[in-house]
């Protein structure tokens, strides 16, 4: 199914809130308590296939009926789809499909692969409610490499598994002091390497993926360099 049918199937498909709240919106946007009927009996099929929707628990989720017309959880026919759906709950928005500026890497993904951290943190998402300073940049969420003095490994390695569906990234990249940053791929191909110069303000750079599955970022620093490395911004397309 092409991607326009498959929006429009979930436009005309879809009413509940991410399997949230039975209620209907009044004009001043207060939900309602309404009088809905769950229907085990009815079934969806997508593309010829009976589909068992479930919630993100694994319970089996049913179709509910309410003055004649059957509602659908949105969240269960957005992974039916493969479109991505996310829930704002300061504005009360279901988001559907990737955001404008593409899929936020930090925040939709973590990393497999862990590095020595000598006790600093190195990996912060937006609901760590952790900031971070990256050459007079504030930033809420990143990944992090440090070196100290005492130190023997120059290298550090964090990996991603993005399952092949991305075709670019967009990112920032700050360093305290001199590190080279290599970005590689699927069987260790590099996809990009970057020269850092230290206290310089942060850069910004895209690569080509080439849709690869396994997305793994290197830090290289040279013997006694201190300070962080930060990586922000990090968007997928």
């Amino acid at each position: 199914m092409k991607k326009g049918a498959r929006f429009t199937t979930l436009a005309v498909a879809l009413a509940l809130v991410c399997g949230l709240v039975i209620g209907a919106a009044a004009s001043n946007g207060a939900a309602q308590l309404i009088q809905a009927y769950l229907t085990p009996g009815r079934s969806v099929k997508y593309e010829g296939e009976v589909q068992i929707m479930k919630d993100e628990k694994g319970n089996v989720i049913y179709p509910i009926s309410y003055q004649g017309s059957t509602y659908l959880p949105i969240r269960a026919i957005a992974g039916l789809l493969d479109v991505p759906v996310e829930w704002d709950g300061a504005t009360q928005t279901v988001l559907l499909g990737a955001p404008v500026e593409g899929v936020d890497l930090i925040e939709s993904f973590k990393p497999y692969t862990s590095y020595k951290t000598d006790g600093m943190v190195q990996f912060v998402q937006n609901s760590d409610k952790k900031t971070a300073n990256a050459g007079g940049v504030e930033i809420s969420h990143w990944i992090g490499f440090w070196r100290g003095y005492t130190w023997q490994d120059k290298e550090h390695t964090t990996s991603f598994n993005l399952g092949g569906k991305y075709s670019t990234l967009t990112f920032k990249a700050y360093a305290a002091s001199d590190v080279t940053l290599t970005v590689t791929g699927d069987n260790g191909q590099v996809l990009g390497e970057y020269q850092l110069v230290g206290g310089q303000v942060p850069q910004t750079f895209t690569v080509n993926l080439l849709n690869t599955t396994q997305l793994s970022f290197t830090r290289t620093a040279p013997e006694k360099s201190t300070g962080g490395c930060f990586i922000f911004d990090a968007f997928l397309k």
